[in-house]
């Protein structure tokens, strides 16, 4: 700066030359500036506040692992209980449209239902017990299935033995015990039927008409023709006999 002022007052020295005053200030600042050492321009050095920086990596860093362990922790913990919750409520409601089949006598779907159930959870007793009832039922259905089979085929013997193994297993189950009293009726019939035959066969005609009218009585619609046409017979046999005594 002292060089600088100096040239400025040498300036004015040439519009002033006889100024003792501004000689004075001349002198000085020539003596000022000769003392004074030049300044050399050095290159703009950049500060680095270390300080700042290691805070601001220790905040990165903190952050990072943060968002680290909160991944980990998600796949590690949340979202197991959130597949074990969805997988929860999905076999809930796989087991309730089991009970819906079951409950609407849908037996071969429901029992498909809850195989795919026991297959998820082996030891759950509720889908256990459903299984041994639906095997109870098929086994019933199949009993009288045996029994109508038989009742319409006219077969009694084998009739009163299917409709009696269903009476074992479900007594009362639908018309089974009618059919047990329609074909042991039947059977008496066809017992009493056989005997009247016998009897009109080795000319017992008396016995024989007893046991035809009495299946008249019992069952208008059993063997109908065949009961008319021998109480026909044995009445016209009787005629005769009391024709020719």
């Amino acid at each position: 700066y002292h060089a600088g002022g100096l040239a400025t007052l040498q300036a004015l020295r040439a519009h002033y030359p006889h100024d003792d005053n501004l000689e004075r200030v001349i002198q000085w600042a020539s003596m000022r500036s000769d003392l004074k050492p030049e300044k050399k321009a050095r290159p703009r050095q950049i500060i680095v506040n270390w300080r700042r920086v290691a805070v601001t990596v220790v905040l990165a860093s903190a952050v990072i692992l943060a968002g680290f362990y909160a991944v980990v922790g998600v796949r590690r913990y949340v979202l197991p209980v959130l597949a074990e919750r969805r997988a929860e409520t999905n076999y809930v409601r796989l087991v309730a449209r089991c009970d819906g089949l079951l409950a609407a006598e849908n037996i071969a779907e429901a029992e498909t239902c809850y195989n795919e159930a026991l297959a998820q959870r082996p030891d759950d007793e509720a889908v256990q017990m459903a299984l041994q009832d639906i095997e109870s039922r098929n086994k019933l259905a199949a009993a009288y299935s045996a029994c109508v089979s038989a009742y319409d085929a006219g077969n009694s013997e084998e009739t009163l033995a299917r409709c009696q193994e269903v009476q074992m297993i479900a007594p009362g189950y639908r018309d089974v015990q009618d059919r047990i009293l329609t074909i042991t009726q039947r059977a008496r019939l066809d017992e009493i039927y056989e005997g009247a035959a016998q009897a009109l066969e080795m000319g017992l005609l008396e016995d024989a008409l007893a046991g035809f009218e009495q299946l008249a009585s019992l069952d208008t619609n059993y063997r109908a023709q065949e009961v008319k046409d021998a109480r026909v017979q044995i009445y016209i046999a009787l005629g005769r006999e009391i024709v020719s005594g």
